[in-house]
């Protein structure tokens, strides 16, 4: 089985950056099927579905208009492709907003912690945005699980299945750390808000997946790590 996780350059969208990671991605799958594996899964994202507001099923529309999305929908294309020539299982996992330890420093979720453990208000440009935040580990479940009871469906979204407002992010982690911030540090958000969340009833449905760890329990679980790595 190979699990393709990798996406180089990230936050770059380019086009240059996308092409890279497409022919990259291609040429692993084309090895994997050269030596014979049996198994490939790969991540996408929620960013391929063209409606981003509501709950998103497997089978939305998806976004080709977009680089970065019309390049992960290439990518999924092509590997079912290189998969069904071969007779490989092939797993797409569109991911939604992933957290914990590891994550990337200038994500919204680290950035929020680094500046409660200083004391500062979190710099949010748009608070009222709700999102749907999926723990690293409850994905790494997800992974696991779909490798070793290999379903039928080959597409799932991953995610908590339920949209969180930034704000309540800010709120939670600050409580975590008995840190309080004033409200009035937000900006008034002018700008469309975003507030879309995975529909997770296939994965549920086909080998018994649901996320263990809420918002609350998520952001505890991150703090710690970061305790025990400092």
């Amino acid at each position: 089985t190979v699990v393709h996780l990798a996406w180089e350059g990230l936050p770059d969208y380019s086009l240059e950056m996308c092409k890279r990671n497409l022919e990259h991605s291609l040429n692993m799958f084309s090895l994997a099927a050269k030596v014979g594996c049996s198994c490939i899964l790969s991540t996408g994202s929620c960013w391929e579905y063209e409606c981003r507001s509501g709950q998103l099923t497997e089978n939305d529309t998806l976004n080709t208009a977009a680089i970065f999305s019309a390049v992960k929908n290439s990518l999924r294309f092509v590997g079912e492709a290189i998969a069904k020539e071969n007779g490989i299982k092939f797993y797409w996992l569109r991911l939604f907003f992933v957290y914990g330890p590891g994550q990337r420093p200038g994500s919204l979720i680290p950035h929020i912690i680094e500046f409660a453990k200083n004391g500062l208000a979190p710099q949010i440009k748009s608070p009222h945005n709700r999102n749907d935040f999926v723990f690293v580990k409850d994905v790494a479940r997800a992974i696991a699980d779909i490798l070793k009871v290999q379903p039928e469906n080959t597409i799932y979204n991953i995610g908590s299945g339920h949209p969180t407002a930034v704000e309540d992010i800010a709120h939670i982690a600050y409580g975590v750390l008995n840190k309080t911030f004033n409200r009035s540090s937000f900006p008034d958000q002018t700008s469309i808000v975003q507030n879309f969340w995975a529909d997770i009833s296939r994965i549920s449905h086909d080998i018994g997946w649901c996320p263990e760890y809420d918002i609350e329990s998520g952001i505890k679980a991150t703090l710690e790590n970061l305790k025990v790595r400092n």
